[in-house]
């Protein structure tokens, strides 16, 4: 995707940004599962959301 905007980044450097994205997103996992559980009940909605006539599915 940068590639085709003339942007080359080396393979190592996206790898390690990978890696550091990563760690956070594991941090706001961790403390959004906690949360999750900590309350009484969990509820969900599973409907399909309509884009442009069709479903996003």
């Amino acid at each position: 995707m940068l590639a085709s905007c003339g942007v080359m980044i080396d393979r190592g450097t996206l790898g390690a940004w990978v890696t550091w994205v990563a760690w956070w997103l594991e941090l706001l996992y961790d403390a959004l599962t906690a949360f999750i559980r900590s309350q009484p009940g969990v509820f969900c909605d599973e409907s399909m959301l309509q884009r442009h006539g069709r479903s996003s599915v």
